[in-house]
This record gives C-alpha cells, structure tokens and sequence, in this order.
C-alpha cells in the first residue's frame, strides 16, 4: 500500500486492485484497514484487561491500554474525519498528534519499569539485540545509498559534461 501510494503522497492500493474495485475504493480502503487494524488492538486490549483475573497483570495492562488511547485515539479520529468529511481540523491539532502520540511508548516504559513487565536479564538481553539489528540496518542503509549515489553520478557525469 506504501509504494503505490508514493506518487500521491499516502496509502493506495496497487493499480491492478484499482481496475477492480474503483478509484474510491483504492483510496479510502487502506484506511479503513489500517482504522480496522488499530480498532482490533484496542479491543484485544481491553478484552485482555477485561477477562484477566490476576490483579498484577491487570495493573499492567490497564496502564497499557490507557497510554494505547491516549496515544493512539486523538489522531486516528483525526484522520478518520478528515478523510470522510470536508472537515479539516487547525494546523496547531496536526502539529499536536505526534507529541500526544509519545505517551505510547511512555505508557509501555513505565510498565516494564515501574510494574516489571520483563524482568531485567531478558530485558537487557532484547535491548542489545534490538541495538545491533538497528546499527547493521543503519550501516546497511548506508552502504546502499552510497552504492546508488555513485552509480547515479557515474551514470549522469557523461550527461553533465556534454551540457
């Protein structure tokens, strides 16, 4: 949905779903899936907090859930009127929906801090892997965009010394 929707600047199903199912639908329906995808984890949430009979585990999940809402529900609401409606909310709320959206991970560092989600040797040990994965992607990344700088230059620099 992200590569189709790169020449128009947001999600869009690829041309071939367009043919079948029409422009709008083309359109509108990966929000709908991305709308129905963060509905459903708000629910699991919930049902989680809901049927657990454990009191500490609860605890978690409720702080959990909270900062998932918080954090989550300002700007999906955002974006469902807008795109439905010819409403458009102030650029100051556009602005404020990705600094609401830091009480997210805020919500998920207190609870393994303050409620022992993960207990520190595992929780260490996900962090250093997390770290190296995140290190060789960025130096992968670079290597990458090195190599296709070069082969874009060597490939234009006959081109420019004509001109």
């Amino acid at each position: 949905m992200a590569l189709p929707g790169i020449p128009y600047g947001g999600l869009r199903f690829p041309a071939s779903v367009a043919a079948v199912t029409g422009e709008a639908a083309s359109v509108g329906g990966p929000l709908v899936l991305v709308i129905g995808c963060l509905a459903l984890a708000l629910a699991s949430l919930a049902a989680n907090y809901r049927d657990n009979p454990q009191k500490d585990v609860r605890k978690k999940v409720r702080v959990i859930l909270w900062g998932t809402v918080v954090g989550v529900v300002p700007g999906l609401l955002d974006r469902a009127v807008t795109n439905v409606t010819p409403y458009r909310t102030p650029a100051l709320t556009g602005m404020l929906h990705p600094a609401i959206a830091a009480i997210l991970p805020l919500s998920f560092a207190y609870a393994v801090v303050e409620h022992r989600v993960l207990e520190n040797p595992v929780l260490l040990k996900r962090s250093a892997r997390y770290l190296f994965m995140q290190r060789g992607f960025t130096l992968m990344l670079s290597v990458v965009s090195i190599g296709l700088t070069l082969i874009f230059g060597s490939w234009f620099d006959p081109h420019l010394l004509a001109g």
